[in-house]
């Protein structure tokens, strides 16, 4: 688990080195680069900030003075895809990217996906604003990483620090006891979502997630789109033939739509002998968790290796 703590130093680390340089520069502030390779100045703490994506709420929420919080998604008033939706439902504003809406609130700093619309980004440049776009992050350092990043943008080192040492301490434990797993005992799972017949791949947050549980994703050695994900044919589900399944747990505009979805996934005669089934092990579990790609994908964690190796979790 050094590799753990090992972010942790880098992070007081490159505090320090960013503060210094910053007490030299006062007058232009501290310039970062963002994942499309464009350079931000940010003059002094960020007072009124704009999310635009899902994952950075919730990352804001646990890093930032949330006063400071000027807007955030939608999606994060939704108690199943979100971690913080009761904080959520009582923000002010809550914006679908809108470069009318982000500009007429005078923010000092908007955060957004990557894969935001380059136009409108400009747009939003162009008027002055600083803008910082984030990678969706799929692995437990991307995650760290970009902690680091956002406490040492919003001058809120001592949060980030005690979030990583959040992850720290409920990864370690867990992974002392996966530990022990040798290699050719550890389940197979797949993440498999019957309406769009997909799966996800080994660059995806998921990946990282039944890795860090102890468990094999045995659909990472195939060819996946931009976005992790792959197509299954049921042939090849039936050819996998994995320990464990996990169904959706979350179906847009449709609260009982996992339990459909589990109710035909066992109905199904095409299934009926793959050892999952069989052995009563195709879960859902809440994809607040283990879609979200903030810190909580923790939590998805433990509920996996949990799941997978109950021996090992019995208290």
């Amino acid at each position: 688990m050094k590799g753990l703590l090992h972010l942790s130093f880098l992070f007081i680390i490159s505090t320090t080195v960013a503060f210094s340089l910053g007490q030299g520069e006062t007058a232009r502030g501290m310039t970062l680069e963002d994942a499309s390779g464009f350079q931000i100045v940010i003059k002094s703490k960020p007072q009124r900030i704009i999310s635009g994506a899902q994952f950075v709420d919730e990352l804001l929420y646990s890093i930032a003075d949330t006063k400071n919080i000027l807007a955030i998604t939608p999606f994060s008033t939704d108690k199943d895809i979100s971690n913080i939706a009761d904080w959520a439902c009582s923000q002010k504003h809550r914006l679908s990217f809108n470069v009318k809406s982000y500009i007429d609130l005078k923010p000092d700093l908007i955060i957004l996906a990557e894969w935001s619309d380059f136009s409108k980004v400009q747009e939003l440049r162009d008027a002055g604003i600083p803008v910082y776009q984030v990678n969706f992050p799929t692995t437990l350092e991307k995650v760290q990483s970009l902690i680091l990043t956002m406490g040492i943008m919003l001058r809120e080192e001592e949060k980030a620090t005690g979030l990583l040492t959040w992850m720290d301490n409920r990864l370690e434990p867990l992974m002392d006891k996966v530990a022990s797993i040798k290699p050719a005992d550890r389940l197979t799972v797949l993440d498999y979502n019957p309406g769009f017949g997909t799966a996800f791949g080994k660059n995806s947050i998921w990946n990282e997630i039944v890795t860090l549980a102890g468990l094999k994703n045995i659909a990472a050695d195939y060819e996946e789109d931009d976005y992790g994900t792959l197509s299954l044919s049921r042939d090849l589900i039936i050819k996998l033939n994995p320990d464990i399944i996990v169904l959706p747990g979350w179906v847009y505009d449709d609260p009982k739509g996992p339990e459909k979805i589990h109710q035909r996934f066992m109905a199904d005669q095409a299934f009926k002998n793959l050892k999952a089934v069989k052995n009563n092990r195709v879960y859902q579990i809440p994809e607040k968790y283990r879609h979200g790609g903030s810190h909580f994908f923790v939590k998805a964690v433990e509920i996996m290796a949990a799941l997978a190796y109950p021996d090992l979790f019995i208290q």
